[in-house]
């Protein structure tokens, strides 16, 4: 067997070393969804696993041609991509083979970002012994929801990053499902976070046409400028540029919006981001007016742009 295939502790290490530098450590899993997981060779030289939940036993890639199956599943990433589907949700790891699969289609085509959702960290653990997935859990490309909670994950994060601007999303399992089981109920939950997000697109468009005729109509007494820029820093330690000084006036008040180079972005990040902090005027600080929104937005858009040379911010 090559490395990918085999079951392999300095795998295992060399993956965990890279995941704990992106996640927090994971912690056991409640008795309720903890997985008992068994590693076997197959016969075409990949792995296979057995898993024993409290509500029943299945296998993950075992009566599956792999090989077959991978080619297959790279030609469906690929056509998705090519009908405009950005965001996928991949329901389980598995052993990590559909996941590498997607992810380098997406890598090829520079397009397209992923979401892992799994529920059992010993599934993640066994994937980690099988797959070399150190470079995807440092890519923008994928995105990572394990554990027990991952509902409440997932639909915080819909909201706070504005997945539900999506031009198309899909949801695919990590694996091939011959018969199901004891597997987590992913189905019945990608149906209700299918309608979670069709719920939450429409609030925001009915928001945004609000929110752009109000501006129309209302003129505000106090002057509040949004600088918007692109973020390399980690989220938690990020700390808000020093605007040109031409920004810091008596009558105005300064606000920031961020982009974070790094991730998912969708068509109404930017959008739900003016919507929350409510501006008076838009600055565009080292980039050019309109980006990261649909162009019929920013067109539309009922306040003022400029833009502003970031070279002139001090430090």
């Amino acid at each position: 067997m090559d490395e990918m295939n085999n079951p392999s502790a300095s795998l295992w290490a060399a993956n965990r070393a890279v995941w704990s530098q992106y996640y927090p450590v994971p912690v056991p899993c409640p008795d309720s969804v903890a997985v008992v997981v068994k590693l076997c060779s197959h016969e075409d030289g990949f792995v296979y696993a057995e898993c024993v939940t409290p509500r029943g036993r299945y296998f993950i890639s075992r009566d599956e041609n792999i090989a077959a199956d991978l080619f297959s599943f790279r030609r469906e990433t690929h056509q998705a991509i090519v009908q405009e589907t950005d965001l996928f949700f991949l329901l389980g790891v598995g052993l990590g083979y559909r996941l590498r699969a997607a992810w380098e289609t997406m890598e090829a085509s520079q397009k397209g970002h992923v979401v892992v959702v799994e529920q059992s960290f010993s599934l993640l653990d066994a994937a980690c012994r099988v797959c070399d997935l150190r470079d995807l859990f440092g890519s923008s490309r994928c995105e990572w929801i394990v554990g027990d909670d991952f509902d409440h994950e997932a639909r915080g994060r819909i909201q706070k990053q504005s997945w539900f601007g999506a031009r198309n999303c899909r949801f695919y399992w990590g694996y091939q499902v011959a018969e199901k089981g004891g597997q987590p109920p992913y189905d019945a939950w990608a149906d209700a976070l299918t309608r979670f997000m069709a719920e939450e697109r429409k609030r925001f468009l009915q928001r945004w046409p609000e929110w752009v005729q109000r501006k129309k109509q209302s003129a505000s007494r106090r002057h509040r400028i949004a600088v918007i820029y692109e973020s390399h820093a980690d989220p938690a330690n990020e700390k808000m540029p020093a605007f040109p000084e031409l920004l810091k006036t008596a009558d105005a008040e300064v606000v920031s919006i961020s982009i974070p180079a790094q991730g998912y972005i969708s068509q109404t990040y930017l959008m739900q981001r003016i919507l929350d902090t409510d501006p008076d005027e838009l600055a565009w600080w080292g980039l050019p007016m309109g980006k990261w929104m649909p162009p019929e937005a920013a067109a539309s858009l009922p306040i003022p742009s400029r833009m502003i040379d970031s070279q002139r911010v001090s430090s």
